[in-house]
């Protein structure tokens, strides 16, 4: 792993153990100088994206959208870019595992993390307008996701991890990732539930738990934490509204 990279993680997960600690205002002071890495911008979209869920006010669900829409343009710099044969070749199996194969660890985890802060904007969008337009968009930018989680899953199946803290963070994300959107998907009401289906795909919810308790488990990760964090908030509140 880089340098750079593993400075950038570093830096996320102190300010993830910062948030953790209840000691919001410090973790976000960490942040607002700019120059932050994909990672460590992807930890503040995380903390924003807490507060704008928890709270609903119309005026943190802005903030946390409008730096979610930055951490992907951060990403999104550093995603591998497809060749135009590929959109053919990679139908394929044995061509859309050596496609998996190629991803360096810089462009793996630059997939992960824009998938993990496009399903935050998804969700939020959710929460911002309930409209059937604005439901459409959102279940367009969760099917997006979803094809991003995809092709994740993919890397970390067939890639050659030489490195172990790499893989480790990368599986952690995976599993966190795949484990809240099915979770989370699962939870949706009925009627956004039918859209979601009718462009392709839902939520199991048993899976989804099972892969949060696979990732809460993963030792030393940036995500155990938040996947120990989503369960727990599956089984204080979401159990009582089924």
């Amino acid at each position: 792993m880089s340098t750079k990279l593993l400075e950038d993680i570093q830096g996320a997960k102190n300010t993830i153990d910062l948030f953790l600690d209840n000691k919001l205002e410090l973790a976000k002071s960490r942040l607002n100088d700019g120059g932050n890495g994909m990672y460590q911008e992807l930890a503040h979209s995380t903390i924003l994206f807490v507060q704008a869920a928890a709270t609903i006010a119309p005026e943190h669900l802005t903030l946390a959208t409008e730096h979610i829409r930055r951490t992907l343009a951060a990403c999104n710099t550093n995603r591998r870019k497809s060749a135009f044969a590929e959109v053919f070749t990679k139908q394929l199996p044995k061509k859309r595992i050596a496609i998996y194969k190629e991803y360096t660890e810089e462009q793996a985890h630059a997939e992960l993390c824009y998938a993990e802060a496009l399903l935050q904007l998804a969700f939020l969008n959710m929460l911002q307008d309930d409209k059937f337009t604005s439901l459409i968009r959102s279940s367009l930018k969760v099917r997006q996701c979803y094809k991003c989680y995809r092709i994740c899953w993919g890397i970390l199946k067939y890639r050659d991890w030489s490195d172990g803290i790499s893989k480790a963070v990368f599986e952690s994300g995976v599993r966190l990732g795949v484990g809240a959107f099915n979770m989370m998907i699962s939870l949706l009401p009925k009627r956004v539930l039918k859209l979601l289906e009718f462009v392709g795909f839902s939520g199991d919810r048993l899976f989804g738990l099972q892969q949060l308790r696979l990732g809460a488990q993963i030792q030393n990760s940036l995500r155990a934490p938040l996947s120990a964090l989503l369960l727990l908030v599956y089984e204080l509140y979401a159990t009582q509204m089924l």
